[in-house]
């Protein structure tokens, strides 16, 4: 137990000293819906979304949800209290990521209900690009409806996604 501990501590050294990322936390769990989410997640100040997959960055474009080479839009992470997840807030409009159930995520001026909440799961894989490290991508879940955020058609979706999808992982980048 003690070896974790001081393993767990090593780690957490580790990620603080790292200034090119603005994630930083220990989990490593593999994103799967049998193993636990993050439940730490500390992300400093404004951030984009980008997709392993295809490099492009989660945007706002038009009042919608879209994904584009040039980023356009920088979100914050809230934890809000007693929630069962994280709120992703576009920094400029101030507009919560909300999935509806329809299939594509919205956006919406209210946090308000579980539509508005996601969990991350921790991939374990990442970008290369050392510009950007450590290379650690996540899987977003909504807490109500079960969709993942993903571009597999090209086109921003949540919903059901098959393990190793990599339009299904986003990075944090400053």
């Amino acid at each position: 137990m003690n070896r974790l501990v001081l393993l767990l501590i090593s780690a957490a050294i580790l990620f603080s000293c790292n200034k090119s990322s603005v994630v930083q936390g220990i989990d490593t769990s593999t994103a799967t819906d049998s193993t636990p989410p993050v439940s730490k997640l500390q992300i400093k100040g404004r951030f984009r979304l980008q997709n392993v997959w295809k490099g492009t960055s989660l945007c706002i474009s038009s009042g919608a949800i879209a994904c584009l080479n040039t980023p356009t839009s920088y979100w914050q992470v809230q934890t809000i209290r007693d929630s069962a997840g994280f709120c992703l807030q576009d920094t400029v409009s101030r507009s919560y990521l909300v999935d509806n159930g329809s299939g594509k995520p919205i956006l919406s001026t209210s946090y308000a209900g579980a539509n508005a909440f996601w969990v991350f799961y921790n991939t374990g894989t990442g970008l290369t690009d050392s510009t950007f490290s450590p290379a650690v991508a996540y899987q977003m879940r909504n807490t109500r409806t079960g969709g993942y955020i993903n571009i597999e058609t090209g086109a921003v979706l949540s919903g059901s996604i098959l393990p190793g999808w990599l339009s299904a992982q986003w990075q944090f980048l400053k």
